[in-house]
């Protein structure tokens, strides 16, 4: 079977959520507040990329038995290209399942605690659009 790192990316791709924005009909309802609510989002590509999460973590199990078939070639491009992995083969290599992984420095903890804060804003502000 032939794979390669754009297999797992293309399949990351399908994972991805894609909302299905539609316009306000006159007929459908009428409300002062919807009138009225300018940051409503109007176009997808503002949004930043989502995934359905149980087909994210079926991809990402496909990209570990893949990288493992493949390491020289599929699973050292993931591991340079997709840090999301890269934790994911660590964590399964040395059989210590926690985030950060356990050989991180401080300064890799201190950006993945900033980039989940972030993360977590950026929900909060979709959430409440």
């Amino acid at each position: 079977v032939d794979f390669s790192t754009d297999t797992v990316m293309s399949m990351y791709k399908l994972a991805e959520y894609k909302p299905v924005l539609r316009n306000k009909v006159a007929d459908e309802y009428t409300s002062d507040e919807d009138d009225r609510d300018e940051n409503r989002v109007t176009n997808v590509s503002s949004l930043p990329r989502l995934a359905v999460t149980s087909l994210w973590w079926r991809v990402s199990c496909i990209a570990l038995v893949l990288s493992g078939l493949s390491p020289k070639d599929v699973g050292a491009e993931l591991w340079n290209l997709h840090p999301t992995v890269r934790a994911l083969i660590r964590m399964t290599t040395s059989q210590k399942y926690r985030f950060p992984t356990a050989d991180c420095d401080e300064s890799q903890r201190d950006k993945v605690k900033r980039m989940e804060e972030r993360t977590r804003e950026t929900e909060s502000h979709i959430v409440e659009k």
